[in-house]
């Protein structure tokens, strides 16, 4: 891998996996997500919504999660209106990768004890610590669970022993 430092331990098998298989890069599109600016304006949780304004103005919000494998149900609902304009336009948001905020495919998790993925759905926008991954040519169940994979764990746990995983780990 370069000149780039690299962790002794993982054996050759685990280090063979990096030369004889293609990155996550490789085989799907992998974006970071939404940054409000301010999330004490823009983000509620389930309860603090009306009804009536689930059904136009505020959309499920994928923070970072649970340590929950395979699917986590968010908490957190976004203010969306008028197509998202007020938290597009407001000083200090990104919202850089917002052709994907809808689309169904996998999201991990940025931080936490250890990597995890889910399945995110259409109605749901992802947040800067839940990073999307989709793929033209692997299933999201496929890629749910390859990311969720033990071995998975294992190597990003290997390369990022921290708490924080990013677009670029992968």
């Amino acid at each position: 891998i370069g000149r780039t430092p690299f962790v002794y331990w993982f054996g050759k098998d685990i280090l063979n996996t990096f030369v004889e298989n293609p990155t996550l890069g490789d085989v799907a599109t992998v974006k970071h997500g939404l940054r409000t600016g301010d999330d004490t304006r823009f983000v509620r949780k389930y309860w603090e919504p009306t009804p009536s304004s689930l059904a136009d103005e505020h959309y499920r919000f994928q923070k970072s999660g649970t340590d929950a494998p395979y699917y986590d149900v968010p908490e957190d609902y976004l203010y969306w209106g008028d197509d998202g304009k007020a938290v597009c336009n407001y000083d200090g948001s990104d919202a850089s990768n917002r052709e994907y905020f809808f689309d169904d495919g996998v999201t991990y998790r940025g931080f936490g004890n250890y990597f995890v993925a889910r399945k995110k759905d259409e109605e749901t926008v992802f947040s800067q610590k839940a990073h999307f991954v989709k793929s033209e040519d692997y299933s999201h169940d496929a890629l749910t669970g390859l990311l969720s994979s033990s071995l998975t764990r294992f190597i990003m746990n290997g390369i990022n022993p921290g708490m924080d995983f990013t677009v670029g780990d992968g």
